[in-house]
């Protein structure tokens, strides 16, 4: 029997998990896209948010920008190749495995973070292993995961009996007091490793930290349902018991269960916010003035729009959340 946090690990980062197996990095355009997958206009936009930490730590020649998270490398890729770029940057992308801690995760960030790092997570919190909180008939009980012959169920302990670990972190207020009062059967994820892996960032004061998912302000919101996904070839689903280690499991993520208040915009106001709209315009001119004899700079131009459009569609990648801490 494995507490789902546990499970969810094993299927992502284990030996034969998504993740760890090259299921999930492989093919990532395969069973989905992230935003700095879109195309190139991602990172160009993020540079701009970087650009402005660098001048406001005064330009040090000695500046990080940590990836965490960063899979095939689309966003690094992109930030290097960003016009506001600065060649005495230093990037740098690490991935997350599930067999260590978020607090082990960031300690093997330290060398890295410092007040001259900026840390970007684009997408990693939904992916951090989550525990799973119900409301039964008598109390409020946490989902662990047994397997037989025929296929992984849920089994129920009581937070307060013997079974559960008593060093572990409590559940937050704002969730026991959510699911008090709801119907039985009411499931409510508790993010307790993205909590202590932002907290654990925050620890190191980097110069700022931003994580963009998708998700909701406060915890409540998560009790109409629906929170709890798998993908898989663009396929989405909502039973991570089914052919475990062969789809992404994620979750909403409640910014009420992070740690230190972010600052909170949805993906498309950061983006406006950082100029999306002029490089828009910019790709335009740079089009119509180079169409009669196109290069492959000016039909990367010509596809900001279509980027744009994307990322800041409000029923898609731009209702996602970013958490500034700076």
């Amino acid at each position: 029997m494995q507490r789902f946090d546990q499970y969810m690990a094993q299927c992502l980062y284990g030996s034969e998990g998504f993740y760890s197996s090259g299921k999930g990095l492989a093919g990532r355009r395969r069973d989905f896209l992230t935003s700095a997958e879109v195309g190139p206009l991602f990172g160009e936009v993020l540079c701009r948010w970087v650009h402005s930490i660098w001048c406001e730590q005064g330009k040090p020649d000695n500046f990080t920008v940590l990836d965490v998270g960063s899979g095939a490398g689309a966003l690094l890729t992109a930030l290097r190749a960003a016009d506001r770029f600065e060649s005495t940057w230093t990037v740098l992308g690490i991935d997350y495995g599930g067999d260590i801690s978020p607090e082990e995760f960031a300690q093997n960030q330290t060398g890295y973070v410092d007040n001259t790092t900026v840390v970007i997570a684009n997408e990693l919190l939904d992916n951090l292993p989550f525990r799973i909180l119900e409301k039964t008939e008598s109390e409020i009980a946490e989902l662990y995961v047994t397997a037989n012959a025929d296929a992984a169920q849920y089994h129920r302990e009581s937070l307060q009996n013997g079974s559960v670990d008593p060093s572990d972190n409590n559940p937050p207020s704002q969730v026991m007091e959510y699911l008090q009062n709801a119907s039985i059967g009411t499931r409510l994820p508790f993010l307790e490793q993205a909590s202590l892996w932002v907290e654990s960032i925050l620890e190191r004061k980097p110069a700022a930290l931003l994580c963009l998912d998708y998700g909701v302000t406060l915890t409540h919101e998560l009790l109409r349902g629906d929170w709890l996904r798998t993908y898989r070839e663009h396929e989405r689903s909502d039973n991570p018991l089914h052919e475990p280690g062969s789809w992404d499991i994620t979750t909403d993520i409640a910014i009420d269960q992070l740690p230190e208040d972010p600052q909170v915009l949805t993906q498309a106001e950061f983006l406006q916010k950082w100029g999306i709209d002029g490089l828009v315009v910019e790709g335009k001119a740079i089009w119509e003035q180079e169409a009669a004899r196109p290069t492959l700079h000016s039909f990367k131009m010509r596809s900001r729009a279509n980027e744009a459009a994307a990322l800041c569609d409000p029923a898609s990648l731009g209702a996602f959340l970013v958490c500034e801490w700076l």
